[in-house]
Parts: structure tokens; sequence; C-alpha cells
């Protein structure tokens, strides 16, 4: 675990529970490990999205 503050991991665990509910509606047959992976994969390519979004700026 890293750091950071209580309301910052209940926010973040709040919100991870909101879009696990969303992707489960969205497809009831996932199991969990498939929604969570769904979900992760999800994250990682936000932040590489963000990462190429931030290099276009500084260029």
């Amino acid at each position: 675990m890293g750091p950071g503050s209580q309301a910052h991991f209940e926010t973040v665990t709040q919100l991870l529970n909101e879009q696990l509910t969303q992707i489960h509606r969205l497809d009831p047959k996932l199991s969990r490990e498939e929604a969570a992976m769904l979900l992760a994969f999800n994250a990682l390519s936000d932040q590489v999205n963000q990462l190429a979004h931030d290099q276009n700026q500084a260029d």
C-alpha cells in the first residue's frame, strides 16, 4: 500500500465498486475476476491515453 489519506482510499473504493456494478449491469455473465480485469484494463488504458495527451500538450 502506498501513502494516501483515508478519504482518498474510501473515494477510490467507492468508485471501484460503482464501476464494477456498472460492468456487471452491462454484462451480468462476467465473473467477478473478469469484471475486475476489465476494470483494470480500462483504468490502464485511460492512463495511456492521458500520458499521450500530456505528451502532445508538451510538444
